[in-house]
């Protein structure tokens, strides 16, 4: 193979890695409420699908721990939150930017018990 179609190559492999990484990024939520949380679910504004639960069966984000969300995209998002008594939590509108740090709050799990 002659090296200008090597450099092409070489050269085309990494724009597509450079694209394929600015598309996804890891989400770090800290957990600031005084409730335990058990699962995490996340889905686009647009969309009305919660897919897996981000934290794993057998993971939880208690009090003051931190987790990462690994392949998020900047954007808005629905977060789906269930603490350690199973109440349930959606937060909508939540606007991911460029430091893809979140921080989950008593007043965004209180508010869900007011509605």
């Amino acid at each position: 193979m002659s090296r200008s179609i090597t450099c092409l190559l070489l050269g085309a492999a990494a724009a597509a890695l450079t694209v394929t990484s600015a598309l996804a990024y890891d989400w770090s939520m800290t957990n600031s409420s005084h409730w335990a949380i058990h699962r995490v679910f996340i889905s686009p504004c647009s969309s009305q699908n919660w897919g897996h639960d981000r934290l794993g069966e057998n993971d939880v984000m208690s009090t003051g721990e931190s987790y990462v969300l690994n392949d998020v995209g900047a954007g808005c998002y629905d977060v789906k939150l269930v603490d350690e008594d199973g109440d349930v939590c959606v937060i909508s509108g939540v606007r991911i930017n460029n430091d893809l740090e979140w921080e989950i709050t008593d007043k965004n799990l209180l508010n869900c018990e007011s509605q």
